[in-house]
């Protein structure tokens, strides 16, 4: 059965994501559903010059959260990045324009931190780019059908 409860969050405005310059590879702690089938995912750089990227999302933390996240701390565990992964990795190599990934059932996952009584509501999203000398700014948006 699929839920009818839509779930979505914007990370734009104030609430951007911010990648300081010289960094290629960052991740961010995000707070979301811990499980969910993930229905959305639109990711833009709207500062700084123009850059390639690519975007990984993960179900538990594989990669060093940013300071500036929602979250941040070091790298808990040894788990494979491709063990940890949410959707293919989404590249876009045209400066400028968006990763834009829509599913109508959903990329199911679960954050796999957490415990059935006491779950972890995080998503992790890596952003790498091909490279820059300034700060870029992100605009980030997710959609997903919460499981209850």
């Amino acid at each position: 059965m699929i839920s009818e409860h839509v779930y979505e969050r914007d990370l734009i405005g104030d609430n951007a994501l911010v990648m300081p310059a010289g960094e290629k590879d960052l991740c961010f702690a995000i707070d979301f559903p811990h499980a969910a089938d993930l229905t959305k995912l639109v990711v833009q750089q709207v500062g700084g010059t123009a850059v390639g990227f690519q975007v990984n999302l993960f179900n538990q933390q594989v990669c060093a959260i940013h300071a500036g996240s929602e979250s941040s701390s070091a790298l808990p565990n040894s788990t494979p990045e491709a063990v940890a992964k949410v959707i293919p990795t989404q590249v876009q190599h045209l400066p400028g324009q968006p990763i834009e990934l829509f599913h109508p059932d959903g990329y199911t996952y679960r954050n796999m931190e957490g415990t059935f009584t006491v779950p972890i509501k995080k998503i992790y999203l890596e952003i790498t780019v091909d490279s820059h000398a300034e700060d870029t700014l992100w605009a980030v948006s997710l959609a997903c059908r919460p499981k209850f």
